[in-house]
């Protein structure tokens, strides 16, 4: 052994803190997630995409969090408990279980991150997206228009001049988004809420066609890119969400091999075989 058992008893000492703090991260990372999911489905339900339900992911976090909390608990009681090793064995066992999980779903978290990125496509055909389509359609025809003058603060460019052709610089009694219109109770067959957060979250506009306003959040708010729509920012967004997880888990995977290698390492060093082959010795002579 290269470690000096003092300094390996120091690691493993260490390691449980580590492991106690990392379950810590886990509840506060799944409780974050499953909030994330919970208002991304509400959202993508209210935009008629019920069919597809993301909070259920935040499951396998909270299961992640409560196993690593479990094997903090174990190395935290083989520390302190000198006589009761097998805590140590059950530590070192979640820490092969846990680098073995983190490795696989890293690497799937990944995979999917990376697949995500050819399906970018979105035909206003589509019933899936016909409603969200149609409002936007409607908010084309009526916003920053001859049926609904806006109030737009900014200096007109060349590609927002094709939508902001009625409208003033100075009364901000005018509207600012197509829910502020006259047509808006009629008109629109859904909450617009839902199409409101994710213009403001992802500062796009339009859902298959891009457009250079933002039409249900505020005229005035900047478009991320023109050639930017919000099913796409919503595909990145996922694509960065699968990615950035799959990095987390292959780091904390790494955190788990460090921490059962150290620990073999602890449990197999000359100086506590010494010390067993003497208890042998002892028990033999009794």
């Amino acid at each position: 052994m290269c470690l000096p058992i003092k300094t390996l008893k120091i690691i493993a000492f260490i390691q449980v803190f580590i492991a106690f703090g990392l379950s810590i991260l886990a509840f506060i990372g799944a409780y974050y997630i499953s909030k994330l999911l919970g208002k991304v489905d509400e959202q993508l339900a209210a935009l008629g995409v019920g069919f597809i339900s993301l909070k259920f992911l935040s499951r396998p976090f909270w299961t992640l969090a409560f196993g690593i909390f479990m094997v903090a608990i174990c190395g935290i009681l083989g520390t302190i408990m000198k006589n009761r090793k097998y805590f140590l064995v059950m530590f070192n066992m979640g820490n092969l279980c846990f680098f073995a999980t983190f490795t696989l779903v890293g690497v799937i978290a990944i995979i999917v991150g990376a697949s995500m990125t050819q399906d970018q496509t979105c035909s206003p055909t589509d019933p899936q997206y016909t409603t969200v389509q149609s409002m936007y359609n409607q908010a084309q025809l009526n916003l920053c228009k001859s049926p609904c003058e806006c109030y737009y603060a900014k200096d007109i460019t060349p590609q927002a001049s094709t939508e902001v052709q009625v409208y003033s610089k100075t009364d901000q009694s005018k509207a600012i988004n197509a829910q502020e219109c006259s047509y808006f109770n009629n008109a629109f067959l859904m909450d617009a809420s839902a199409i409101q957060w994710m213009e403001e979250k992802f500062d796009c506009s339009g859902w298959c066609i891009e457009y250079p306003i933002q039409m249900f959040n505020d005229v005035n708010s900047d478009v991320k890119d023109q050639q930017f729509s919000c099913y796409k920012a919503l595909g990145n967004y996922f694509k960065r969400l699968f990615s950035i997880s799959g990095i987390v888990f292959i780091i904390m995977a790494f955190i788990m091999g460090l921490m059962f290698i150290f620990t073999c390492c602890l449990g197999y060093h000359p100086d506590n075989q010494h010390k067993f082959d003497n208890y042998n010795k002892i028990r033999n002579q009794r």
